[in-house]
């Protein structure tokens, strides 16, 4: 490159310094292109994007309409895989050339294997990450909606129809020889049964107890009778009001202006809760540690922690449960909480917020002297999908502000 985005869109004027260096400071935490961050910032648009990207990688640009216009049998002639993992999309064929858009043009390896899959000469193109990225969710989305159904069959021990396959309740028989395998609780919680008293011989046997029915608000499986409160609605019979306990962070999400800010009232709500709170954000295979409270020492500068299989931090299933239990003693563990300057406490909650179905952020409180009380499972859960929603609304409204010239 012969010069950098950022410091051509400032030469050009399309940008300021200042601007520059809060889309420099969102791509720290949240990862992904400059351009991008530029762009749901509302900081530039997408044709001064593409040409600034032109100008730094020499080669053409091209927007949106084009590659969402792509026809289908160009698309075709590579596989989806390939896309995905080049964020590469061809979209038009002039004799024996194939014009392929990319994220990154200088990326030779995408171009040999688009020549090798495709036998024609690859003509790369340059095209903003966010743009390549939606135009493949539109083609993908296109090509699953025209494939054939699968057809129906008939379960003979049932009756009715169903698709072929497996059903979600499905579960395959243990080999011979093994136990089948126990269910994993993904939302542990920490129980401390009383011990009945000891009964003398002969005493008669007392009358059952009628079960104690736990506080919706402090029960983690309250979702399970009323489900609208696993989507953040109020269960009660005329919705949110004003006393609703999370109304007043509800109105600040809603007002706010940036992720920095959502994310602030966020780490704000979980601090009323638990001593030692952080929210980290997750950039690839690391979590970076956007702000905390409660910590020995104030990091100077951001904290960018490795995620491991075995880390409290991690997510292998992209799973948006709430999680509170016992923190185990791994080495990923030991050295995450070396960094937070204290020991592993027994509980921690984890709270992942995801945008799109992916977690983006991880909102996370524990108490290391063991003091306070179990936390509010549905506030948590509401919590996570109303600052889900915030930081949408403000990606959406830097979107509305750019299309609109505003």
């Amino acid at each position: 490159m012969s010069k950098k985005l950022g410091d051509l869109l400032v030469e050009q004027g399309r940008i300021t310094p200042l601007e520059l260096q809060e889309a420099l400071r969102a791509q720290r935490i949240f990862g992904g292109s400059l351009g991008t961050h530029l762009l749901q910032l509302g900081f530039v648009s997408e044709s001064e994007l593409g040409a600034a990207l032109e100008e730094v990688h020499g080669v053409p640009a091209v927007g949106r309409a084009e590659l969402l216009a792509a026809p289908p049998g160009v698309f075709a002639l590579l596989p989806a895989d390939f896309a995905r993992r080049h964020r590469a999309l061809p979209f038009r064929v002039e004799g024996d050339e194939l014009l392929l858009a990319l994220q990154n043009p200088a990326d030779t390896l995408a171009l040999h294997e688009a020549a090798f899959l495709t036998g024609f000469r690859v003509v790369p193109h340059i095209a903003p990450e966010a743009v390549i990225r939606d135009a493949l969710g539109a083609h993908l989305r296109r090509d699953a909606a025209a494939a054939p159904a699968a057809p129906p069959v008939r379960d003979v021990t049932t009756g009715p129809m169903r698709a072929a396959g497996p059903s979600p309740g499905d579960r395959a028989p243990a080999p011979p020889g093994r136990p089948p395998a126990a269910a994993v609780d993904t939302n542990p919680v920490i129980v401390s049964p009383a011990r009945p008293p000891a009964r003398p011989p002969g005493a008669p046997s007392p009358p059952p107890a009628r079960p104690e029915v736990p506080d919706d608000e402090e029960s983690p499986t309250a979702a399970l009778r009323h489900p609208a409160a696993a989507h953040g609605a109020t269960v009660g019979p005329d919705g949110p009001g004003p006393g609703d306990p999370l109304a007043a962070v509800g109105r600040r999400l809603a007002a706010a202006s940036s992720r920095d800010e959502v994310l602030a009232i966020a780490l704000e709500e979980m601090a009323a809760h638990f001593p030692r709170v952080c929210a980290f954000a997750l950039r690839g295979r690391e979590a970076v540690l956007w702000r905390s409270a409660g910590l020995p020492r104030t990091p100077s500068r951001p904290i960018a922690i490795p995620l491991d299989e075995s880390s409290v931090l991690s997510f292998p299933d992209e799973g948006p449960a709430v999680r509170y239990g016992p923190v185990a003693a791994t080495a990923a563990n030991q050295d995450l909480y070396i960094l937070l300057g204290g020991r592993i406490p027994r509980v921690a909650l984890v709270v992942p917020v995801q945008v799109k179905k992916r977690t983006v952020v991880v909102l996370y409180g524990d108490d290391p002297e063991g003091t306070s009380r179990p936390p509010d499972f549905v506030r948590a859960r509401r919590l996570a999908a109303l600052t889900a929603w915030a930081l949408e609304a403000v990606i959406l409204r830097g979107k509305i502000l750019r299309e609109s010239g505003a």
